[in-house]
């Protein structure tokens, strides 16, 4: 009974384990340039620069689970963000712009 008692408040301990790519952890910095390139072009109204990025952090976690993580799935979050929260629409010149953030991620790694 006290074995029992004791089991259930000191649960066996937990490992969690951290597979890091390091070509993920080299290329963040590029990333975080390009979050800060698109937050800066957009520039917006009525979000603040953190805003922004909070609600890319969400969109981001949405497009993992549908396109994986990698450079594709990043530039629909950007694309999606964009259409999210802007109040302009889409249109092909500024997804080009859009695409051209992510893109300069492709030239440095």
């Amino acid at each position: 009974m006290v074995y029992h008692a004791l089991r259930m408040r000191f649960p066996s301990p937990q490992t969690l384990l951290i597979d890091a790519d390091a070509t993920l952890w080299e290329n963040n910095i590029y990333f975080e340039r390009a979050i800060a390139d698109f937050t800066s072009f957009l520039n917006h109204r009525e979000f603040t620069p953190q805003q922004v990025r909070e609600k890319l952090n969400e969109v981001e976690r949405e497009s993992i689970r549908k396109h994986g993580y990698g450079l594709n799935g990043f530039i629909q979050a950007l694309v999606d963000t964009f259409e999210r929260i802007s109040i302009e629409p889409l249109t092909p010149a500024l997804r080009e712009t859009i695409h051209g953030f992510a893109r300069t991620i492709a030239s440095f790694s």
